[in-house]
């Protein structure tokens, strides 16, 4: 397969395509989207900022300050009352963005061929599967039994 991975060319063209990844990002995620600004508002939490940080320890494959971030949003989100369905779409959401955006980065180089087109198709269609397994999962309200 050509796909190399090259963290620095990859961030540099997610920099260069920021606006176009925003848009992106937002339109996938369509019940976070009309609740951004009162999330900013609200909670001070700036969604798209810390996706693009987020994108940034994933492509560094920088785990110990993704752990520390991950710990960090999940204690902002959990003093707002987030939902756990509007917190996975907004995770699936960036996934499918980050991925189609590696797909983009592999498509500008002029060895792209056929091995990375399969590889990508692929990945949509495993990662889809997971997101409808973790949104009916997650959806789920535990039944509490009595005696």
């Amino acid at each position: 397969m050509s796909f190399v991975y090259d963290e620095d060319k990859i961030m540099e063209f997610l920099l260069q395509n920021k606006s176009e990844f925003e848009e992106y990002l937002l339109s996938a995620a369509v019940n976070v989207r009309d609740k951004i600004e009162e999330i900013l508002l609200i909670g001070n939490v700036d969604l798209l900022n810390n996706a693009h940080k987020l994108v940034r320890y994933i492509v560094e494959q920088n785990e110990t300050d993704l752990v520390a971030f991950a710990e960090q949003e999940g204690v902002t989100w959990a003093t707002h009352s987030l939902t756990l369905s509007f917190k996975l779409e907004w995770i699936q959401a960036l996934r499918r963005t980050l991925w189609t955006f590696l797909y983009k980065f592999e498509q500008e180089k002029k060895a792209f061929i056929e091995d990375s087109k399969v590889f990508f198709d692929l990945e949509k269609i495993v990662n889809e599967k997971v997101d409808v397994f973790l949104k009916s999962f997650s959806s789920v309200t535990p039944i509490i039994k009595t005696n």
